[in-house]
């Protein structure tokens, strides 16, 4: 387990400052929340590692932050006589600021009789600790100090598991809602790829059929004209048929008509005439029969037309 995982509750002071409360402090809080959990800078930062990577990396992972402000705390200087707050790489001003910037809960806690810093004499990124609630741990009263101290850091720790599940729970929501919409956006893009697939296929099959179209209707005017032509070709090379004219069946309808001798000889002049004219015509007429009888004491010819 590495160090960022280990520190829930991290102890940030200066040595001389506030040194022997927060050992003391330290072997409070251990019985209630195991040494895993707490961090403090001397023990745990392994021999060889870059103490500001290990220092910004426990306190990013931390859920509270105490710090220990005593009467030295503000207005402690470095070697160059200048106020240690003041230097941007001051490590006590660099875990502060981080846990105010990360809305992590920070918790200043007063010891030997300190007082919270004016908002005036904090720099630019340290001027919320002025707003934060803070708690009194005195020499005497040591003990029922930090008992009130491990009450609030339960409930803080509390609150901070609430809050840490809810965020885990709306994760998994989340996840799931980003996985079903995955799953719907990979399933709208296969059907759209289907329905293309299909569109391109029957964009293939329509082009096929048209190009067999054109060939078949071709091809069929080709027979056609084939089939004319040879039927032409065949026509010309047979004879000709000889057509002969239809004959008009004879029909004999006997005529009987009672005349005179000289209508007689008008009528067998005309018919002679009139086969003799008609002859061109291929019409012939049928035979005439006479005969003469006697009526009431004159001699009458009796003549049969057969047409």
């Amino acid at each position: 387990m590495s160090i960022s995982q280990k520190g829930r509750i991290f102890i940030n002071y200066r040595r001389a400052d506030s040194e022997g409360y927060a050992g003391r402090i330290y072997d409070r809080l251990v019985p209630h929340f195991g040494k895993e959990a707490i961090f403090m800078d001397v023990d745990a930062i392994p021999a060889g590692m870059d103490f500001v990577e290990v220092l910004e990396d426990a306190v990013q992972s931390c859920d509270v932050l105490i710090v220990l402000i005593g009467r030295q705390w503000l207005n402690l200087k470095d070697e160059h006589d200048k106020r240690r707050l003041d230097n941007p790489k001051d490590f006590v001003r660099i875990e502060i600021a981080t846990a105010l910037r990360r809305d992590i809960r920070v918790i200043p806690v007063l010891v030997g009789g300190a007082k919270v810093p004016d908002e005036d004499a904090l720099p630019e990124n340290l001027k919320e600790l002025n707003r934060r609630n803070a708690l009194d741990i005195n020499h005497h009263t040591f003990k029922t100090d930090t008992n009130r101290l491990i009450g609030h850091l339960k409930r803080a720790l509390k609150a901070v598991e609430r809050e840490r599940k809810a965020e885990e729970k709306r994760k998994r929501v989340q996840l799931k809602a980003e996985r079903r919409k995955k799953v719907a956006e990979e399933k709208t893009r296969g059907i759209v790829a289907r329905r293309q697939h299909l569109r391109e296929r029957l964009e293939s099959i329509k082009k096929i059929f048209s190009f067999l179209n054109k060939r078949f209707i071709l091809v069929g005017s080709v027979i056609s004209l084939l089939f004319l032509l040879g039927w032409y070709i065949i026509r010309s090379l047979e004879s000709p048929a000889v057509i002969e004219p239809t004959k008009v069946p004879a029909i004999s309808i006997p005529v009987i008509a009672t005349v005179d001798a000289q209508t007689f000889l008008f009528l067998e002049n005309f018919e002679q005439g009139f086969e003799q004219n008609r002859s061109g015509d291929f019409i012939r007429w049928g035979e005439s029969q006479w005969d003469v009888v006697e009526e009431n004491g004159n001699s009458v010819s009796e003549h049969k037309f057969i047409y």
